[in-house]
């Protein structure tokens, strides 16, 4: 019976090897094609270098926590592979919006609700997968697929709240009273230079407008002259090239923002009770459940920034940075998936995985090579009480 076991997970272990193999031949040949078509032959191609980087890398990270499912014992290891996956296989929905809009099938509008939605996706499957880490520790003795619904029910609380008004009107970004006063200044700009006037300044706009005192989206009576010609000199950058686009998205990127705080703060609490109880838990997540936390972080920084914007061409540098710092962190997911595969790939490591599943409070916590540096380097070893520091019979 035992060889039997062995045989079929050898079986699986090989079958899982060659999947990856395939698929990883195919992302390297569609991604190089991809962003050889993006660099080469569409004008301005390099501007979307970041983007196409961020996506390829996503892309592979996702490939790779479905490898480490697939060769996962049945139970937590292989459920937050799977959670991870579906973080990643975000990456892909992305490119294939963004081939839509430049391929012209969806138009102009199509581009822009998709970008609007998948943005909210993304940050909103954030949120829903810290909140699963979360049930995981706070429903640690509940029936299996408890933390999933406490996921879906906390974190797609949250989402809903911040994205309903997204949800309600497609057009939501429109109806800010920042879009509704710079349309007013847009028109009397053009009605300007329509009349010959070239060079007009915010106090010409002003002469010519007036403008709605605003509470929070209702109109609250008319401002004054000196407060308009303020509100035209604050709005007047935005009338320049493509500055209105900063103007526009400003909304949604706030509430970016406030779903990526959301995701930190629900990280933090997991990462406490964890600590307090201390559960042995699946080889390298605690890793890379700290890489997700870095990951939040630069995700509320990236959001952040693009709010304190100002033009068109900043917008796009800042966005460009943000990038490549989510690229770097996706590349350390990969690294440490990398790193669980090939513990997976050994009998000693499908050992602990299979007796963490069946009894997960006969074991202690898994520690490797950098647990070993930190106890070694910053703990004295005659101080130490807690289990998962404690040094284990063969070592003492």
């Amino acid at each position: 019976m035992e060889s039997r076991t062995h045989n079929e997970l050898t079986s699986a272990r090989y079958f899982a090897r060659n999947i990856l193999a395939r698929a990883v031949l195919v992302w390297l040949i569609t991604m190089s094609a991809g962003a050889g078509l993006v660099l080469l032959m569409r004008p301005g191609g390099i501007a979307e270098f970041p983007f196409t980087v961020t996506a390829s890398i996503g892309s592979l990270a996702a490939i790779l926590a479905f490898y480490v499912s697939t060769i996962s014992s049945a139970g937590p290891g292989r459920n937050l592979a799977h959670i991870y996956c579906w973080l990643f296989s975000v990456q892909v929905f992305f490119v294939l919006t963004r081939s839509l809009g430049e391929a012209e099938i969806v138009g102009i509008w199509g581009v822009f609700y998709s970008a609007q939605y998948m943005n909210l996706f993304h940050t909103g499957s954030l949120v829903v997968v810290c909140a699963y880490l979360l049930g995981g520790v706070v429903m640690a003795r509940a029936i299996a697929g408890f933390n999933m619904m406490f996921a879906i029910t906390v974190g797609g609380t949250l989402v809903g709240l911040a994205c309903l008004p997204f949800i309600v009107n497609p057009n939501y970004l429109y109806t800010f009273p920042a879009i509704t006063d710079f349309r007013i200044v847009d028109r009397a700009k053009t009605e300007l230079l329509r009349e010959g006037k070239d060079n007009a300044d915010p106090k010409d706009i002003a002469d010519r407008i007036s403008l709605s005192r605003w509470g929070d989206l209702e109109r609250a009576g008319e401002l004054g002259f000196s407060e308009t010609l303020a509100r035209v000199e604050e709005l007047f950058p935005y009338l320049e090239g493509e500055n209105h686009a900063v103007l526009i998205c400003r909304p949604l990127y706030k509430t970016i923002a406030q779903l990526s705080l959301w995701s930190i703060a629900i990280l933090a609490g997991f990462f406490l009770i964890n600590y307090l109880r201390d559960p042995p838990k699946p080889a390298h997540f605690e890793k890379i459940h700290f890489t997700l936390f870095a990951y939040t972080v630069f995700e509320y920084f990236h959001a952040s920034t693009l709010l304190k914007a100002t033009t068109f061409e900043e917008f796009v540098a800042l966005d460009r940075i943000g990038k490549y710092l989510t690229a770097a962190v996706l590349i350390t997911f990969i690294g440490l998936f990398l790193v669980r595969a090939r513990f997976l790939s050994r009998s000693l490591g499908v050992f602990y995985e299979e007796k963490l599943t069946a009894d997960p409070g006969g074991i202690s916590r898994w520690r490797d090579g950098i647990d070993n540096f930190l106890i070694r380097n910053l703990f004295a070893k005659q101080k130490l009480k807690n289990r998962f520091l404690l040094q284990r019979p063969e070592e003492k």
